[in-house]
């Protein structure tokens, strides 16, 4: 691995556990919602689908893993009273799943913290900084991306 390599994962680890413990922290000073970090990021994801909702399928293909993981995710989360599921109405063998009012204010507020978070981070930027942070981002997300398709 060439020194570019080398302190790229290094930042891209420092950064994904830093993101990570940010956004642990932000779930435990909300314990009154009782969710984990994956459980606000899938009601995220139901949330972006808007009130018609988004299949298992769909949500498993959006966050890259099993049907049946998503499946035993939902089923908790249905308990839990933050998203309900229903027969999809042109194909009976699919569930969409929907946010309730408690799954709405949950993505409220997680959608409230990154606002809160993102607002902060970029006032600490040029905008030749910010320009050029996007584009590499961007650009990051798209080769990750292609590497998972190509795996799948």
């Amino acid at each position: 691995m060439d020194s570019f390599a080398a302190r790229l994962n290094e930042l891209l680890d420092d950064t994904y556990l830093n993101i990570m413990t940010m956004e642990e922290q932000s779930v435990r000073s909300c314990t009154r919602l009782d969710l984990s970090t994956s459980e606000f990021h899938l009601i995220q994801v139901v949330g972006r689908a808007g009130k018609e909702g988004i299949t298992v399928s769909e949500i498993a293909d959006t966050i890259h893993v099993t049907r049946s993981s998503v499946s035993v995710a939902v089923n908790k989360l249905s308990r839990k009273g933050f998203v309900t599921k229903s027969r999809c109405s042109n194909d009976g063998r699919s569930i969409r799943v929907q946010l309730t009012r408690q799954g709405r204010l949950a993505d409220a507020y997680h959608r409230y913290y990154h606002r809160q978070l993102f607002t902060r981070l970029t006032t600490e930027f040029t905008q030749e900084e910010k320009a050029a942070l996007i584009k590499g981002v961007e650009k990051l997300n798209q080769i990750f991306l292609d590497t998972i398709r190509e795996r799948d």
